[in-house]
């Protein structure tokens, strides 16, 4: 080996040595300009013109390099710098990233840049309005470029008023934005660019009144054309611990969103105003919040799901905790077609929702009080399509509610199944259940006409109805009714609300143990019906006494507006004290003297008035006819009758009583009476009532009337017949009695009477068993005058003497009579022959009666009997002729002159 070889390879490899440095040297060199001074324009227009190639266009103040970023580009500004109201993108830096494939076969292009603290700034202005803007800050994000001019954003972030941004997505043709309205205003018409900053102030001032607390997050994807907006689909996500705005607050907010483009069948419908623009489009989303608040509102939590797929846009599901209840409802709009379904579950408070409610919801609604809340079950549509007409609403649900206050009175359960459509509310499987009131009631009501149509069928309890009544009448009326166990009715009821007027009902009805006025009842059925204001009780049954005293009538009608109550041949056994208290206080008192013993058959009809709380207009307005068909055992006053039947007429304040037939101590009696009330007033509180009557009796048994009358053990025998006429008289006032009558008796014994008993000891004396004959027979008229029962024809016949009577009597039984007896007047054969020899000897029998018809005492005028036997005992004679007693008659006033 030559000794230069080596020496050759040295001095190579010291300058290869010094070539490596100096080259070295040269590319820190290089690598330190490019650093602190910037890229020269050879290698920077190359990058810009790749830049500009990917539809980039940017200002700038250097492009250096550095050693760990690479190639980076420093404060960029992309915008119309001449514009201030254009939108302006800053950055601090930007990396770009290039493509070393395309750079080994001698290309510079551009792969990507990474950007960091960046920010946008859109400005937005209305005429005369000072300049606002929209900003993000701390921009950063990586971008590369694909195919067909696609930016592919990865990890975008910002921050736009306390909320972190993020954005990821790929945009192709991405150049076109900048061909955008918002980036290119010079393009935009004016009215367009107004609207524009109109809405831009909008949104701004909506997002700022917007608070999320804590670390809110919001993240967006988006892929699309920038040629083709509606090629965009996007996916936002939204999160924040705390959310705080003018119209709620809330915490953990979670929201999702997918927007996306889809190609629109050939059969879809077209979609009318604003809808058209989202026709190409699909929405699908999800939120959720807990502690959810607003002004009117409170829920524990919410959630939500939905979509929009042309035509139709849906809520899916939305549910909500409100109070210790909940909801869940869904909703569909068919934007083609123009209608909407929905459906509806809860059980919350209704209260809760008061504020959104209308008016007259809400005063209904504040009429109850839950202590549990309403379980509704909801689902309906709606029909827009007929628009400006109003919407065709279809509902249909169901409620169930318990223990709750409908205007202060507890209902223990309510269901229903409710309809509503055609402007129809339908009501069916209703039931209402408060203590013994159980019902089922179906309806319905016509929104437009207002006429609705109602059945309630079940059983009531009609003392539930008390705290509803507003009228003191109505008030008064139904508390003199008790009611011991529930009605059971099956009644329709029909009209137009807010017009009692047209109210309407028919049905029937049943009762059981319950109390009038005039007393207990055990069951009435009836058939009903209720039209301007005239309630009708059609076959009307009724039992009182354990079904022992039946009531029936073809028709009982309560006339409001004549303010009276009607019979239609109605039928009864019971006691007429029960009808007259139940008609009212006076009429029971009216008719109290006049006492059944046993309850009387009687048919009536007629109509008697419904002032039972008037008692001065109780007997105005009355027309009633009552035929006694079987009376049974009667009593008025002391007078008493095995039975008593005729026609009763009560026409007003009067009172007829015509066809009577009495069974009268065992004989008959037939008459006719009339009575004319008066009402009362406070100066005249009882005025009494005017009477007047005819009575005959035939063969009453003297004995047993005056049992009544006076004495049980009287030893008085007889029959007695005659006639009573009173023309005139008043319950009041005995002094303005007036009438006349004749009186009869056959084969009577009398002396037991004090009247005939008193002259008794004196006839026995003049004649041994004078004084205590039978009497063949007895026989009488009389007038009556102010109350004084005046007679000149008294006769009593015995076979032994005739006696006769003539004076007056009163109705308080003060006595002022004469009496004469005619020794054996009446005696068969010679009576009457030796009665006419010996009448100056009669005569001398005369005597005066006063005192009471109960305690009489006597006055001698002439008594044969003293004259006889006075020379035989003179003095014991004198004692004894006369009995003890007063001796001064008494004086009957008003007494009419004797004949």
């Amino acid at each position: 080996m030559r000794p230069g070889f080596w020496r050759t390879c040295r001095v190579c490899f010291r300058w290869c040595r010094v070539s490596l440095l100096v080259l070295v040297l040269a590319v820190v060199s290089v690598l330190f300009w490019f650093n602190q001074v910037g890229l020269p324009d050879f290698l920077k227009q190359p990058l810009l013109a790749s830049l500009r190639d990917r539809g980039i266009l940017v200002q700038f103040t250097r492009m250096r390099l550095r050693m760990t970023r690479g190639i980076v580009v420093e404060n960029i500004r992309a915008g119309a710098a001449a514009d201030p109201q254009s939108p302006t993108l800053t950055i601090a830096d930007a990396q770009i990233l290039l493509d070393f494939p395309a750079l080994f076969h001698g290309r510079l292009r551009v792969q990507g840049v990474i950007l960091r603290e960046g920010r946008l700034v859109i400005p937005f202005n209305e005429t005369n309005q000072p300049l606002e803007t929209l900003e993000l800050d701390h921009i950063q994000t990586d971008l590369r470029f694909k195919d067909q001019d696609t930016w592919a954003l990865d990890n975008f972030q910002a921050d736009f008023k306390n909320t972190k941004l993020a954005l990821s997505g790929d945009l192709a043709h991405a150049p076109e934005i900048r061909n955008w309205e918002i980036f290119n205003r010079k393009k935009a018409r004016p009215k367009t660019g107004e609207n524009w900053s109109a809405e831009l102030r909008h949104w701004s001032e909506v997002l700022g009144k917007i608070h999320l607390a804590g670390t809110p997050r919001l993240t967006l994807n988006i892929e699309g054309d920038a040629r083709d907006l509606q090629s965009f689909s996007t996916r936002l996500q939204v999160s924040a611990p705390a959310v705080q705005t003018p119209w709620f607050g809330a915490r953990n907010l979670e929201f999702t969103a997918t927007l996306t483009a889809r190609a629109q069948p050939a059969a879809t419908p077209p979609l009318p105003g604003a809808w058209t623009n989202a026709q190409p489009f699909q929405l699908v989303w999800n939120a959720r919040v807990t502690s959810l608040h607003t002004e009117n509102l409170r829920a524990e939590a919410v959630a939500a799901d939905g979509f929009w797929r042309a035509p139709e846009l849906a809520i899916n599901h939305l549910s909500a905790t409100l109070g210790q209840g909940g909801l869940a409802a869904s909703l569909h709009f068919d934007a083609a077609r123009q209608t909407a379904t929905f459906t509806n579950a809860s059980d919350f408070d209704l209260r809760l929702i008061q504020p959104f409610l209308p008016a007259v919801t809400r005063q209904r609604l504040a009429l109850l009080t839950f202590t549990t809340p309403p379980a509704l079950h909801i689902s309906g549509n709606v029909d827009l399509s007929a628009r400006p007409h109003p919407p065709e609403v279809s509902v249909a649900g169901d409620i169930a509610v318990a223990n709750f206050l409908a205007s202060g009175v507890p209902i223990d359960e309510l269901q229903a199944h409710v309809n509503y459509g055609h402007q129809v509310w339908q009501v069916t499987d209703l039931s209402v259940a408060r203590g013994e009131t159980r019902l089922q009631l179906t309806g319905a009501e016509d929104d437009g006409t207002k006429i609705f149509s109602l059945r309630a069928q079940g059983q009531f309890d009609a003392n539930q109805v008390r705290p509803f009544l507003k009228s003191p009448k109505a008030i008064h009326e139904v508390g003199q009714l008790a009611f011991h166990e529930p009605l059971y009715l099956d009644v329709t009821v029909h009209g137009q609300i807010h017009d009692p007027a047209s109210l309407g009902a028919e049905g029937q009805l049943a009762l059981t143990n319950f109390s009038t006025r005039g007393g207990p009842v055990d069951s009435l059925v009836a058939r009903i019906t209720y039209t301007n204001r005239i309630l009708s009780f059609f076959q009307l049954q009724a039992w009182r006494q354990h079904g022992a005293q039946p009531i029936t009538a073809d028709a009982v009608i309560l006339d409001l507006p004549a303010d009276r109550i009607e019979f239609k041949n109605g039928f009864c056994t019971t006691e007429p004290m029960f009808i007259g208290n139940t008609i009212g206080p006076k009429t029971g008192r009216t008719l109290a003297p006049y006492q059944f013993l046993a309850p009387p058959t009687a048919r009536v009809n007629g109509y008697v008035s419904l002032h039972s709380s008037d008692e001065h207009g109780e007997l105005v307005k009355e027309d009633l006819q009552v035929t006694i068909v079987k009376g049974g055992p009667f009593r008025w006053e002391q007078f008493n009758s095995r039975n008593v039947s005729g026609f009763v007429h009560w026409l007003g304040p009067t009172l007829e009583l015509s066809d009577m037939k009495l069974e009268f101590y065992q004989g008959r009696g037939v008459g006719v009476a009339h009575f004319a009330f008066h009402p009362e007033s406070d100066l005249h509180p009882d005025n009494g009532t005017d009477f007047s009557f005819n009575l005959t009796v035939t063969n009453v048994n003297l004995h047993w009337l005056m049992a009544d009358l006076s004495s049980p053990t009287n030893r008085l025998e007889g029959l007695i017949g005659g006639q009573l006429i009173v023309t005139s008289g008043n319950s009041t006032n005995w002094q303005l009695m007036n009438g006349y009558g004749d009186a009869s008796l056959h084969d009577g014994l009398i002396w037991d009477a004090p009247l005939f008993g008193v002259l008794s000891p004196a006839l026995n004396r003049l004649m041994p068993g004078l004084g205590s004959s039978r009497a063949t027979d007895a026989a009488a008229s009389f007038t009556m005058t102010n109350g004084v029962i005046y007679s000149d024809s008294l006769e009593i016949h015995t076979t032994k003497m005739r006696l006769h009577y003539d004076g007056t009597v009163d109705l308080k039984q003060n006595i002022n009579a004469r009496a004469t007896a005619q020794l054996l007047r009446d005696t068969p054969g010679l009576g009457q022959l030796i009665s006419i020899i010996s009448w100056p000897v009669t005569r001398l029998f005369e005597v005066k009666v006063t005192g009471t018809l109960s305690n009489p005492t006597v006055d001698a005028y002439h008594d044969i009997s003293k004259l006889l036997l006075a020379p035989l005992h003179p003095f014991k004679t004198l004692e004894n002729i006369l009995p003890a007693g007063n001796t001064n008659s008494t004086t009957i006033t008003n007494a009419p002159a004797r004949r």
